[in-house]
């Protein structure tokens, strides 16, 4: 893995169970609604034309960043960074017409090898949305208006360090709290009131820093739980209190393992850098079994999908994407043509973006892959990273300073 590979990992930061685990799916985030790449939308094409879907509108000038649009009713949310170094965040309609934009505070300028840019996907919850900027600042800004509601300083309040290439999450909203990870000591998890911004728990005894993951929330066994990779573990810590239930090593290069965790049947599938592993949960969620593990599947940035019994994600070291056995970690195949590409799914197919900038639209199954249509991203520069987004029949694919909108409904 490259230098730059590794750093640019950082910055691109449901299903009900047979055993009774399960996502709670009340907010709009990275990688759709659970974190878990899978996006609601159905009455999506099957195939695309030669020429790939049609492109309904383009946003241009967003500034520099990396993170993903996320989509919530009728309207498009991103964020990007203004020359001044200021992080933006803009608010579209479905149609592409921008409603507003809000300046809620400064962006990572260059840190090292890391290049400047938004990092954290926003989390839109009832009527506010909520960024996470690379400095460790908490930004409430009104879904409507874009005004900014309040700004809460997670180092100085839980006495936190600065994340080596800046904090890259999209934070999680559980009632009236928002879970979030500033790795500090005694604080590696902490939740704050999401109306005042007091301090309700912090994880005491986890030290672990960040891994620029976004947490994930899932019950077991009537106890729920937060969820998460730290930069050397996937960690459990009750919901409520903070309580860490339980930690797992598992370590990605330079500590970063940016991808949301998988869930399902009762287990934990953690993808990164460093490969990928199963995990068992105890029937009332408090230990977990490492029940295989996989280094194959290296996905870095790319993010992984679990959909009937197969895990997809793209793998960095076969430069391939690759579909795992869920039960038992074995590579079923791997398709060279597609490559180490960020997967999403939506309405039954995969969607696949690479780093060159094609994207694969891929029937899942397990004994094979069937490619059915691609297309080339032919906007925007840069590196292809941030992951893609579906909501209202749109597929929408940010690339450097520019957002782009396909019409992928069938019949549209």
């Amino acid at each position: 893995m490259t230098k730059r590979l590794a750093v640019v990992v950082v910055v691109v930061a449901a299903v009900a169970c047979a055993a009774g685990a399960m996502f709670a799916a009340d907010t709009v985030r990275f990688r759709g609604p659970d974190a878990q790449g899978r996006f609601p939308d159905t009455g999506l094409l099957k195939t695309w034309p030669t020429e790939g879907p049609k492109l309904l509108w383009s946003a241009k000038g967003l500034g520099a960043g990396f993170s993903s649009a996320v989509v919530a009713g009728d309207t498009v949310y991103v964020t990007g960074q203004a020359p001044s170094g200021q992080g933006m965040l803009f608010a579209f309609g479905l149609d592409g017409k921008e409603k507003w934009k809000a300046d809620y505070g400064k962006e990572v300028g260059k840190m090292g090898p890391a290049q400047p840019g938004s990092r954290g996907t926003p989390t839109v919850d009832g009527d506010n949305v909520y960024v996470l900027t690379g400095y460790g600042q908490l930004v409430t800004v009104e879904a409507k208006a874009g005004k900014v509601v309040r700004t809460v300083d997670l180092l100085k309040q839980f006495g936190g360090k600065q994340a080596r290439y800046g904090f890259a999450e999209s934070v999680l909203i559980d009632g009236d709290k928002i879970i979030c990870t500033p790795g500090a000591a005694d604080a590696s998890l902490v939740a704050v009131n999401r109306n005042t911004g007091a301090p309700v728990w912090q994880s005491k005894g986890l030290s672990e820093e960040a891994g620029y993951c976004s947490p994930v929330l899932v019950t077991q066994g009537g106890k729920k739980l937060v969820v998460t990779m730290t930069a050397g573990a996937v960690v459990g810590v009750d919901a409520d209190t903070g309580k860490v239930l339980w930690k797992q090593p598992h370590t990605g290069r330079f500590g970063l393992q940016p991808n949301p965790p998988l869930v399902g049947d009762g287990m934990i599938y953690i993808t990164s850098s460093g490969g990928a592993a199963a995990l068992e949960l105890s029937a009332d969620g408090s230990a977990v079994k490492e029940t295989w593990t996989n280094k194959d599947l290296d996905v870095r940035m790319h993010g992984a999908v679990l959909l009937d019994g197969c895990i997809y994600g793209g793998s960095s070291s076969k430069k391939a994407l690759l579909c795992v056995d869920a039960k038992t970690g074995k590579d079923n195949w791997a398709e060279a043509k597609i490559g180490p590409a960020v997967v999403v799914a939506a309405d039954g197919m995969l969607y696949c973006y690479g780093s060159d900038g094609t994207v694969s639209l891929v029937k899942p199954d397990a004994k094979a892959c069937t490619i059915v249509s691609q297309f080339k991203v032919g906007e925007g520069a840069g590196m292809h990273v941030a992951h893609p987004t579906i909501g209202g029949g749109r597929l929408l694919i940010r690339h450097g300073d520019v957002l782009l909108c396909y019409d992928i409904k069938a019949g549209g």
